[in-house]
């Protein structure tokens, strides 16, 4: 049974004993589903450093990974990334906004090819200013410096695979309260799709096993590394 409870606000009353909740709403077009855990476990700490200590070490056997992300900042259209990584050294983003390609970059070892939208023909320098080569899997992990306090929202299997729904709260100096929502693939150990929220700032991620491309370096390129 449900009612309303005020502006924005509903209630609603449970029958039986579920663990989760699932929510469906549609606003602006677009429907959003969410689970909400309704039952509170006092070790459900301890069990989500566990889960995500899990997949930090399985990351390292990660060899290739797509990564869509959605950034918003305020009230103007997201920006949007796709990131494309295959190990060791090969690392891809295409940025765009509002639909309108922003820029394309491709980095091999020590070397990086970028241009940027309606150009056809791409700048070749050395990476990071020359000096160092790329490590891909470093990205893997970037989220794993805000899970401090972590909680256990839902654990469930999704075909094959065992997944693990994840809620984090960290406070960063000068920012604020990080929140991060992640979504584990408890099976191969990986990150399937995380939510994060801050001070103006909301982005979205979901991530893949393979890269769509073999990443190589472009056939035309301009070299201003020399």
């Amino acid at each position: 049974m449900t009612g309303s409870c005020g502006r924005g606000c509903s209630e609603l009353t449970l029958t039986g004993s579920p663990r989760v909740l699932v929510v469906e709403l549609t606003a602006n077009g677009k429907r959003y589903r969410t689970r909400l855990p309704l039952r509170f476990e006092p070790s459900s700490g301890q069990l989500a450093k566990r889960l995500l200590r899990r997949v930090k070490t399985g990351e390292p056997k990660i060899r290739a990974a797509v990564i869509h992300e959605s950034l918003g900042a305020g009230s103007g259209a997201p920006s949007d990334t796709t990131y494309e990584l295959r190990a060791p050294d090969r690392f891809a983003y295409q940025l765009s906004r509002a639909g309108e390609a922003v820029g394309d970059t491709i980095i091999i070892g020590g070397r990086e090819w970028t241009r940027g939208p309606h150009v056809q023909r791409w700048q070749a320098s050395a990476y990071g200013g020359g000096g160092r080569a790329l490590a891909a899997a470093s990205y893997l992990g970037w989220w794993n410096d805000y899970t401090t306090n972590p909680r256990v929202l839902d654990r469930y299997r999704a075909g094959s695979i065992q997944v693990a729904d994840i809620a984090t709260l960290s406070e960063l100096r000068g920012i604020g309260p990080v929140w991060l929502r992640l979504r584990l693939d408890l099976t191969h150990r990986r990150l399937l799709h995380l939510r994060m929220i801050t001070a103006a700032h909301f982005m979205t991620q979901t991530w893949a096993a393979s890269p769509r491309r073999i990443l190589a370096p472009p056939a035309s390129e301009v070299d201003h590394s020399r």
